[in-house]
């Protein structure tokens, strides 16, 4: 574990060298005329005070955490090291830590893409290519010719099955309807059949 170190510990905490850590610590009257001390809110001295005893443990060390300390040290607030750090009062740099929630929203995340990467894999794997027959039929139920119908087949059959981007086709029949079922691609109507059609029903 990585630590971080309280500035100038050994010169305001002195204590007996033959009676061991004591159960208290010194807070110097001088620290009232400190102008970073002041530039402090009441929460964050109180923070301060806190890691000097938790400091007192370790011989003026703490955990180069901030989630630690915060525990350590029974905080409601994560203590603001950083702040402390910059106005002198701690020496060090944190470790950088993840916090538990981003970390949470990651693993949810990965979850969710693993759940979406095995999805389309599969389609691809259901994918059943279909016969030339299936196609023609759902080219003349949907008012299209059979030599289009052929030539969709081929086109796509040829490139086992992907597009022109390379994509695997997944599903066949919504491929047709966005790419080939277009007006100059409908079944031509010879004249007497038109006539008859239009006129179907009349007099």
């Amino acid at each position: 574990m990585e630590y971080l170190r309280i500035t100038n510990w050994e010169r305001w905490q002195s204590y007996r060298a033959d009676r061991g850590q004591p159960p208290w610590i010194k807070i110097h009257r001088c620290v009232m005329r400190n102008p970073e001390w002041v530039s402090l809110t009441d929460a964050e001295r109180g923070q301060l005070v806190a890691i000097w005893l938790l400091a007192a443990d370790h011989d003026g060390d703490i955990p180069a955490s901030e989630s630690l300390i915060q525990k350590l040290c029974f905080m409601t607030d994560e203590p603001k090291i950083n702040k402390f750090i910059e106005l002198g009062f701690v020496e060090g740099e944190l470790t950088p830590e993840r916090r538990q929630d981003d970390a949470n929203m990651t693993l949810q995340s990965r979850i969710e893409e693993n759940r979406k990467d095995k999805k389309r894999k599969d389609k691809g794997r259901n994918f059943i290519p279909p016969v030339l027959d299936d196609v023609i039929f759902y080219f003349k139920e949907k008012g299209y010719s059979t030599e289009v119908a052929k030539r969709a087949f081929e086109y796509y059959s040829t490139a086992d099955w992907k597009d022109s981007k390379g994509n695997k086709v997944r599903n066949w029949k919504q491929k047709m309807l966005a790419v080939w079922f277009k007006d100059e691609n409908r079944e031509k109507i010879d004249g007497i059949e038109s006539f008859l059609r239009k006129h179907q029903g009349s007099g």
